[in-house]
This record gives structure tokens, sequence and C-alpha cells, in this order.
């Protein structure tokens, strides 16, 4: 989003950002949080809309010509992150920058620039063919475009027949198992404080969910208690900075919501 006149200082900006980092090193609680965050995402393989099981067969198609093994590769990570812990003290991530990034003569730079009023002169071009085209039409071609037109939009409203909607597959009742998936439930009390724990399979994440009582918050400061839980874990505190607490919390967590 700059103009082509600042592209030496916004190649000097990351070239001397590179440098520092090689240099005297990335901040390790930085370097921590990244690997512990994109671990987590991998236990979680949340793929949002996307099938789980089409994703995992993407990602096997990465790898899978090259060995014996190699379908698996991209799908078995958890010594990766191991391996990232191990090295990250070892100016592994620095050599990585100063090797592929900075020693890279294989560079380019470059700049998309735009130019002013372009859409406007595409639209004029369209116009003049539009108009070319339509010149060249006799009057019976004229109508028959329109009635062409016309039967299309009358195509695209019409209703699907009941013999159409039938070939659509759907699930009917029997399909359908009625009794409820039973989870398992283990109660358990800590102080003063009631625990609900279900055993199940997470890829070694612990999903914990607090419930605090809020009986003796006063009706008019009600309102602001979802003001607090806006901010918190979002705004400097008394031992973190907001840097250093999102670094803690990526560390340690997945997340705090």
């Amino acid at each position: 989003g700059s103009n082509q006149r600042d592209r030496d200082q916004f190649v000097d900006t990351i070239t001397n950002v590179l440098n520092d980092l090689v240099s005297n090193g990335i901040d390790r609680d930085s370097l921590l949080a990244g690997i512990s965050l994109y671990e987590f995402q991998y236990r979680e393989a949340d793929f949002g809309r996307y099938p789980k099981g089409l994703s995992y067969a993407l990602q096997a198609l990465g790898s899978w010509l090259y060995d014996d093994n190699a379908p698996f590769i991209h799908l078995e990570s958890h010594h990766i992150f191991n391996r990232l812990r191990e090295n990250m003290d070892k100016g592994y991530f620095e050599g990585l920058i100063e090797r592929y990034l900075i020693r890279n003569t294989h560079a380019s730079i470059v700049s998309v620039v735009p130019e002013s009023g372009l859409s406007l002169k595409k639209e004029q071009k369209l116009r003049a063919r539009l108009q070319t085209y339509r010149d060249q039409l006799n009057p019976d071609e004229l109508q028959q475009l329109v009635d062409r037109t016309k039967a299309l939009k009358a195509y695209q409203n019409e209703p699907s027949t009941k013999e159409q909607s039938a070939t659509i597959p759907l699930l009917s009742r029997e399909d359908l198992d009625p009794k409820s998936p039973k989870l398992g439930l283990e109660l358990d009390r800590l102080d003063d404080t009631t625990i609900l724990y279900h055993p199940l399979f997470t890829n070694g994440i612990g999903y914990l969910r607090l419930c605090f009582d809020l009986t003796n918050v006063p009706q008019e400061l009600l309102a602001y208690a979802g003001v607090l839980e806006g901010v918190i874990g979002s705004v400097d505190t008394e031992r973190f900075s907001y840097h250093q607490l999102a670094n803690r919390i990526n560390i340690h967590t997945g997340g705090i919501h």
C-alpha cells in the first residue's frame, strides 16, 4: 500500500530487520510462542469449513511420490515441534534467515503499480466493443438475442419438478440414531470448586472452561463485566506488556477467550 518512490526504503527496512535478527537473535519467548501456537493448531486440526479428511489427503499428496513412508511425512509432525524447540537456542532460526533470505541471490522485487483511471478505460473499451457488435446485428438477430435472454431468465426462475427434487439425496428419520451418544463425565471437587471432567481423546489438548459466580456484582456494574472480559488478555498488565502477555498465553495455551 505504499508508493513506488518508497521502494528502496521498503527493501532497506526489511533487510535491516533481518540483519538485526541474525546479529542479536530472535526473542526467545516470541519463538517459543510461535512454535507452541503452530503445534496447537496442528493438534487441534480445525480446518474450518473444509472436511478434515480432504485436508489430510491434500497434505499427503505433497510428499506421496518420494519414498516408501512419504504419504505420512506431512501428517506425522509431533517430532518436528520437539526438534524446533531443541534447536531454537542453537541459532537454528537465525541461520535460516541468513542462508535463505539475506544471502539468497535468487530474489526479486516486484512492484505492482496502479494506473489512474484504468477501470474507466476498461469500461469505455467494453462499451465500444458491445456497440460495435450491436451495430452489426440486423433486427431479426437483435430480437433473437432478446428472446434468448428472456428464455434464460425464465429457465433460471423456474421451480424444480418433483422428479428433479427427488434426485437430491436426503436423510430419513430411520437413518438417524434416536439415542444421543453418551459422553463420559467424572465429577470432582477441588477446595470449594466443582469440577466436571470429560475423559475424551483431544490429541493432547486440555480444554478448560471456568465459570465465575457474579451474584455479588451490583446490578449497575454487571454491564461492565462484559467490558472487563473483553479487555482481559488484550492490554498491558502489572507484570507484562501486551506483547509479553501474548507470548505467555501462546507458550502455555492455545488461546484464552
